[in-house]
């Protein structure tokens, strides 16, 4: 049912096209069309910075904050990208490349996060003594499992990856470790009653669902760890574990 809810809101990529598109038609153009009843010019860049200021400003209330960035380049670009004629090719490939990065973007909300350094090491304090199985959930370009892999030579580390490129390089990084693999899929479609420690670094899109579907399937004294995003209808962690680094950070649930 949450799924079920979340598919039925707007995606954040059609907010903001929603929101650069009525930008330009309540703003954008008609203060050009003024400058130009007035006898003078409006020059692209001064329309593409307006435009992506305001853009950027208006999806702060409706986007999360990292969307300001996108928002306010985005008129840029496209100006850009009509006054450097290139062959569409390139900019198809571009587009090729980002869909191959960001796939998750789109369809989950779930941009491609990096874990820091330092959590690889910060997970170590918590992991069981025995051998165990660790899962990452969206492992991105697999850091966090070829790292633990190294250092527990008897546990099993598997990552779930969705977006093209992030999973081919996980999985170069792991195959030649005997203890640890990443699959390309969907994680909804993962169980997890076979894994004592679950990982991820996500989004707070999916996070309400991700933790129903932990509740459901995990084994009780397995850790679930989220990355930054708290758990609105998730008890009060047991631990919270701040980084070296001072991101994060990763909050622990004993199931």
């Amino acid at each position: 049912m949450q799924r079920l809810r979340a598919s039925l809101k707007p995606r954040p990529s059609v907010v903001a096209l929603l929101v650069q598109v009525t930008v330009f038609f309540l703003l954008t153009l008609p203060l050009s069309l003024g400058v130009v009843y007035a006898g003078g010019w409006p020059t692209p860049f001064a329309a593409a910075l307006l435009q992506g200021m305001v853009a950027a400003l208006v999806s702060a209330r409706v986007l999360p904050r990292w969307w300001m960035f996108l928002q306010a380049i985005f008129p840029i670009l496209v100006v850009l990208g009509l006054l450097v004629h290139l062959s569409p090719l390139v900019w198809l490939g571009a587009f090729v490349v980002v869909w191959l990065i960001n796939r998750n973007s789109v369809g989950e909300r779930v941009p491609l996060y990096l874990s820091g350094r330092f959590v690889p090491e910060t997970l170590s304090t918590i992991l069981p003594a025995c051998p165990f199985r660790f899962l990452d959930l969206g492992c991105g370009l697999g850091g966090v499992l070829a790292r633990l892999a190294d250092k527990y030579p008897t546990s099993h580390f598997e990552g779930i990856e969705s977006a093209p490129l992030p999973w081919l390089i996980a999985w170069l990084r792991l195959m030649r470790r005997n203890n640890g693999r990443v699959l390309f899929g969907d994680l909804w479609a993962l169980p997890l009653a076979e894994y004592q420690v679950v990982y991820c670094f996500l989004s707070p899109a999916p996070m309400a669902a991700l933790w129903a579907k932990a509740c459901a399937e995990l084994r009780p004294g397995s850790l679930f760890v989220s990355n930054t995003f708290a758990i609105s209808a998730a008890p009060a962690p047991h631990q919270v574990l701040e980084l070296p680094d001072h991101t994060g950070p990763l909050y622990v649930w004993r199931m």
